[in-house]
């Protein structure tokens, strides 16, 4: 074992004390506990001769039998938990070596070698690689000059400036950096074609930018991203965008960052109705002071990275608060329009493929779908914002909602973002019900214009347009653009269906006027997520039987029966309704409405008023989800919070009571004999896969917007 011979150091920023059954530690990763009683004084015994000054195997040299052992475990757990380090000898009294840099300047950056020191076993070694590398620093705007200066600060011996701005005004702030009288500045002018020159050679990009003085920023990311991956060259990227500064690290050595493009269109999805304008951030993010302490935040997280102290997560971004200064990481779902390589239109045959392998596919359970979903959540840049309970009242159900980003702007800058709701028992099952909603509201929200095929099956746009113009062009009426479904009727044939009826956003009366608040967004009938393909079209199916059993129940001369609760067979959730139901002391009335159609329909109705409606292929299904729909509004009208209130069942039944009992079949349908039911009366149920994001689709497989066209 290597670290038998080697030199144990307790790092002098590890602290630690006696804690209930054991030892608690703080160290620079986080809090520690080691269990046991004789953990802690064994520790404080040991202390002082884990001064790296000897190895494992001289410490317990004069040990034997069970105290040896119990030493070496708990110095090689401190070891594993990075509390002790191991590395060179080194004395007591001088924990990092004394040798001089190589660089005349180098006794200035004993500070920088001996911080390093804690984490490599050659601190100086290692920042004189950092101190050797080939920065450049490209952009313009307040940033650049900050980010500049921290780069000379930090130790780098050569910076060379690359931007539109005049050296001779941008040095004198850049010299403010200076550490030594060995250190390089040098200028260029940033031009308008692709990165070579300016570049060559350098090991390392530093692109700052962003904000109202820096139109091109995005433009010239996109570029710098393209030439840094192809040279194998490490990039740090800052920006200055909707009140707040982001950075990110991608490249060999830094990791696997995310495209700025996904982070800029994440971002604006959040929060629409600023995009692009800093100027109406709370607080301005161009503060000279600001700028500085920023830019000394981020050059320190590329040294840690370079220097194989701390890489930053995959994929992560990081956010800093102007106001606070306080940095916190964010995932980033990387957004189709970011994607580098062309999208190929869908063709009837991969369009088969899609769904025979959607119908093959495993059960999803619940506690993997969690999982995925919770990386897609976050405050700022999350597809999903974290669920909430608000200040909603928690009984008789628990209920939790989520905003769902507006992914390409569909909805206008000042239209709300969407709000779904979750309900249920317990407040799992309610944030559960939540998340699938909310990957199904996103889905239909999610337009790829490059995936859509005109009514000859060509693509509807020419290679290279640009997305959000083709988008544009949709949505005035300016092109024909068709998406593929298959007809659940008949033999399953491929159909291309218009890409406005299954993305009703897509609409041209849902285009806003400039400064106006468009109506709020609906779900649309047959939108569903579910954990297998078939539960999903089940419930996209249900949902157009629903509005058909309303409307015959509207049109109905006649009364609905009444149907004989006592003699039908509820589950463990219906029968807790009707215990919920009994507490408040209310008695629910459930009405059979459109018969004729070939599923089951339930009206619920509670305290006279309020009313839950919903289908099913067995009556105790669309009886315990009416129960459940009708607890909900009575919940919502009970506290005054119509927020989390089901959408009442429109049309409104007329005649409901005074038809008589009914006792429901008891069997269960199949969805084949609805499917076929629906045929008769001159339906044509078409199902279409929502997987225009395919980040989203690894989450959600099974979202489907069933539609509904002419037989």
């Amino acid at each position: 074992m290597e670290t038998e011979s080697m030199g144990l150091l307790l790092r002098p920023d590890a602290h630690y004390t006696k804690s209930d059954g054991g030892l608690y530690l703080l160290t620079h990763e986080g809090p520690v506990f080691l269990p046991g009683r004789a953990v802690h004084p064994l520790l404080t015994r040991l202390a002082p001769y884990l001064n790296g000054d000897r190895s494992l195997d001289e410490l317990t040299a004069n040990l034997s039998g069970e105290r040896r052992e119990m030493v070496r475990r708990l110095v090689v757990a401190l070891i594993d938990r990075g509390v002790v380090r191991t590395g060179q000898r080194i004395t007591p009294e001088l924990p990092v070596p004394a040798e001089p840099l190589e660089t005349p300047g180098g006794s200035a950056y004993r500070g920088e070698a001996g911080f390093l020191s804690y984490f490599r076993d050659s601190g100086h070694a290692a920042f004189q690689e950092y101190r050797n590398e080939r920065a450049v620093v490209v952009g313009q705007g307040a940033l650049v000059p900050a980010v500049a200066a921290a780069a000379l600060r930090s130790g780098l011996a050569f910076v060379h400036l690359v931007t539109p701005d005049q050296g001779d005004a941008l040095l004198p702030a850049v010299e403010e950096g200076r550490r030594d009288p060995e250190q390089r500045v040098t200028h260029a002018t940033l031009g308008s074609a692709a990165f070579g020159p300016e570049l060559k050679s350098a090991t390392l990009v530093l692109h700052a930018a962003g904000g109202s003085a820096d139109p091109l920023a995005a433009d010239r990311a996109v570029r710098l991203e393209r030439h840094c991956a192809a040279e194998e060259v490490d990039l740090v990227q800052v920006f200055a965008f909707e009140g707040a500064y982001w950075c990110t690290l991608s490249g060999p050595r830094l990791g696997i960052g995310p495209a700025w493009r996904s982070v800029e269109l994440r971002c604006t999805a959040r929060r629409p109705h600023q995009a692009r304008d800093e100027s109406s951030a709370p607080h301005a993010v161009a503060t000279v002071v600001a700028a500085q302490v920023v830019a000394a935040q981020v050059v320190r997280r590329a040294l840690l990275a370079l220097s194989g102290v701390a890489a930053p997560g995959p994929g992560n971004v990081a956010r800093f608060d102007p106001l606070t200064m306080t940095r916190r990481e964010h995932a980033v779902v990387r957004h189709p329009f970011a994607a580098e390589a062309e999208v190929e239109p869908s063709t009837a045959s991969a369009f088969r493929a899609a769904v025979a392998a959607r119908h093959a596919a495993p059960c999803l359970d619940e506690a993997e779908f969690s999982r995925r979903a919770a990386q897609c959540v976050g405050e700022h840049l999350g597809v999903f914002s974290p669920p909430a309970e608000r200040d909603f009242v928690q009984l008789p159900l628990r209920v939790c909602e989520i905003e769902v980003s507006d992914p390409v702007g569909l909805l206008g800058r000042e239209t709300p973002l969407p709000r779904v709701i979750g309900a249920g028992l317990a407040f799992e099952a309610a944030r559960l019900d939540a998340a699938l909603a909310a990957c199904s509201a996103h889905a239909v929200l999610m337009v790829d214009p490059r995936r859509l095929v005109d009514a000859e099956e060509r693509p509807a746009f020419e290679p290279g347009t640009d997305a959000h113009l083709a988008l544009s062009l949709l949505r005035e009426g300016e092109a024909d653009a068709h998406v593929h479904g298959y007809a659940l009727t008949g033999r399953g044939e491929v159909r291309l269906v218009p890409a406005e009826t299954v993305f009703p956003a897509l609409r041209p009366r849902a285009v806003q006027d400039a400064g106006e608040t468009g109506p709020p967004w609906v779900v649309p009938t047959g939108l569903a997520s579910a954990y297998t393909w078939s539960d999903a079209v089940t419930t996209g199916v249900l949902a157009h039987v629903r509005r058909l059993a309303l409307q015959e129940s509207a049109e109905a001369c006649g009364p609905s029966p009444r149907v004989e609760l006592e003699n039908v067979p509820l589950d463990a959730v219906g029968t807790r309704y009707l215990s919920i139901l009994a507490a408040l002391g209310e008695e629910a009335a459930v009405y059979a409405i459109g018969r004729s159609l070939p599923a089951f329909t339930m009206l619920c109705q509670v305290g006279g008023s309020v009313r839950g409606c919903a289908s099913g292929l067995s009556a105790p299904d669309a009886i315990r989800d009416s129960l459940g729909a009708a607890i909900l509004t009575y919940q919502a009208r009970m506290h005054g919070q119509p927020a989390y209130a089901p959408t009442p069942p429109t049309p409104e039944p007329v005649h409901l009571g005074g038809g008589g009992s009914y006792r429901p079949d008891l069997g269960r349908a199949g969805l084949g004999a609805v499917l076929n039911g629906l045929a008769e009366r001159g339906h044509a149920p078409v199902a279409v896969p929502l997987d225009h994001d395919p980040e989203m689709s690894a989450v959600m497989p099974n979202t489907v917007h069933v539609v509904m066209t002419d037989g």
